[in-house]
């Protein structure tokens, strides 16, 4: 079978992505990853010898942030004639001769590419669709009017019916919040965000994410550790206010930060005093990032609930986290709560981001995990990683 892997933006580090073209690959099937925006050199982002990796550049990518510090393009990605330009070059490009027997769309954008490829050639008329919903798509930060919001929702539905797309997401509490929002599927599949244990294109494989050394604090306070973007909705405005209460303890933070965002951070740390208890270290790619995370005290996962979206999110930090059987405080989310429940993870505290004073209590709670003689933390979970049987099922049922 004729796989193609279709997505916007970068695949260098994108680990869904990346992970979705070799799991086809692993099952025998002839696959094509396909991409627009890609800014790095195509022989990074190689998987291996089987798959292909497609870059169309047929629109400039210029370096226009905006307020936040993110980059822009001026391909606008949700006008109907970009996405239009676009189905008609990926014809031209990608499958003038040999149309897939199945493609698989990474988030909206590449969804209404298919609706135009199927709609304009009857090449496609047999070809099954996968659409991945990373996110609830009309409820993504930051939040857009009511009217663009409907005609979000309205537009995928109608992709997706159209389709007859196969769905899959990223946790249980969003499959089934997508189920009951369309009733017409008995049943949307999960792929979760689980980390690799190796490195799975050449990006990975020639990159040292492991050149900056694990700080050390000399004030014997605890260090807990937070991975992923340092950007908004995080709670780490909070989390630095609660590092000036009672319970005080010191704060890595592991992932990409640009200019703009370290200097909004920067301007709360020296407010509150702190700058000899946090520390910026850069990213660590996938397969990195459990065994980095496994060298302090204890984890924090933030997620601030601004949209529906975010509510029902379940991130990749989790697994991550989860692998390193560290003691942790989690945003008190409905996926969280679930696998709290589930999972018995006695040692993960549910808390309020927003509360300094929840946070704080946290710390202390943890504290005394970490310090007492029969700690709970010494119960060794089964690590989570993909490759699992659960996850080939998956895939096998998505053909």
């Amino acid at each position: 079978m004729r796989v193609s892997v279709l997505t916007f933006g970068s695949i260098k580090t994108d680990w869904r992505v990346i992970k979705s073209a070799y799991m086809f690959d692993k099952l025998g099937h002839k696959v094509t990853l396909a991409t627009f925006f890609e800014e790095g050199k195509p022989h990074e982002c190689r998987i291996n010898d089987r798959i292909v990796c497609t870059h169309l550049k047929f629109a400039e990518v210029v370096s226009r942030r905006n307020r936040f510090g993110i980059r822009r393009g001026r391909f606008n990605r949700r006008s109907f004639f970009d996405l239009l330009r676009a189905s008609k070059f990926l014809k031209e490009r990608l499958y003038k001769h040999d149309p897939p027997d199945l493609i698989y769309l990474h988030e909206l954008d590449t969804l209404f590419c298919a609706v135009f490829l199927k709609f304009l050639y009857n090449d496609f008329k047999n070809t099954k669709f996968v659409y991945d919903a990373h996110e609830l798509e009309r409820a993504r930060w930051p939040l857009r009017t009511w009217i663009v919001r409907i005609t979000i929702r309205v537009s995928e539905f109608l992709s997706v019916k159209y389709l007859r797309a196969s769905i899959v997401t990223v946790g249980a509490e969003l499959a089934n919040y997508l189920e009951r929002s369309w009733p017409h599927y008995s049943r949307v599949r999960v792929i979760g965000n689980k980390p690799s244990q190796s490195p799975l294109n050449d990006y990975s494989r020639s990159r040292n994410f492991s050149a900056n050394p694990i700080p050390k604090f000399s004030n014997g306070l605890p260090t807990a550790v937070m991975s992923g973007n340092v950007t908004f909705n995080r709670g780490i405005e909070q989390i630095f206010e609660a590092m000036t209460y009672r319970c005080k303890f010191n704060l890595v933070l592991v992932g990409t930060v640009n200019d703009v965002q370290r200097s909004y951070f920067q301007k709360f740390i020296e407010s509150f005093g702190i700058e000899a208890n946090v520390r910026f270290v850069g990213p660590r790619i996938y397969h990195q990032v459990s065994d980095y995370l496994s060298n302090f005290d204890f984890g924090i996962v933030g997620v601030v609930p601004q949209t529906k979206s975010y509510e029902l999110s379940c991130p990749n930090k989790l697994y991550e986290l989860y692998n390193t059987n560290l003691p942790a405080i989690v945003s008190d989310l409905p996926e969280t709560r679930s696998w709290k429940k589930n999972m018995k993870l006695y040692e993960w505290l549910l808390c309020d981001m927003l509360d300094p004073s929840a946070i704080s209590a946290c710390v202390l709670e943890i504290n005394n995990l970490i310090n007492s003689t029969q700690t709970i933390t010494s119960r060794q979970r089964e690590p989570m990683y993909f490759n699992s049987d659960d996850d080939i099922d998956t895939y096998k049922c998505l053909l």
